[in-house]
């Protein structure tokens, strides 16, 4: 997923370079300092390089963001890609492991709560536990572990947890 924004600002930064370009003729044409039509290009220039390469950071930087934390979704295609799940059924968990039971009942154990069974998901670190006899979802992989509102699931994890809902305990 590449950055809208890197690839405005890119564009933006093409066009600051090719003004330059423009304004040094403009004024080699109206005056006879070719200092004053080169010095207006060169600056130009450097505002568009400087544009285009902030702008390849941004590029840079969306795809290891997309690597890192493939749960987040570009705003603008969360809404056309709604009813696709690209990340269901890869790396599925078949069973949830000793160390990230034991912080998930340790947390709960320290509220006073009885977990009831814990079932994996397909995603990295979300697992769906059952206490209080409702499903929560809770997030492991930070300092300690993270319990989500029902209404402030992610859209992907909600969606997945829907059409599953008939395997969970």
């Amino acid at each position: 997923m590449n950055s809208s924004i890197g690839k405005l600002i890119q564009v933006i930064g093409f066009v600051v370079m090719g003004l330059g370009f423009i304004t040094a003729l403009i004024t080699l044409e109206n005056t006879t300092s070719l200092w004053l039509a080169a010095s207006q290009f060169f600056t130009l220039s450097i505002y568009g390089i400087l544009l285009i390469g902030f702008a390849e950071i941004l590029r840079l930087l969306t795809g290891i963001h997309n690597k890192i934390n493939p749960l987040t979704e570009d705003p603008a295609t969360e809404a056309s890609s709604s009813n696709h799940l690209p990340d269901e059924g890869k790396g599925e968990v078949k069973e949830v492991p000793i160390l990230a039971e034991a912080e998930i009942r340790d947390f709960y154990t320290k509220q006073n709560i009885e977990v009831l069974h814990i079932n994996p998901t397909p995603f990295e670190d979300y697992y769906i536990v059952n206490v209080r006899g409702d499903h929560a979802l809770i997030e492991l992989g930070g300092f300690s572990p993270i319990e989500y509102d029902s209404n402030k699931w992610p859209n992907k994890i909600t969606m997945w947890y829907s059409n599953n809902i008939a395997e969970f305990k």
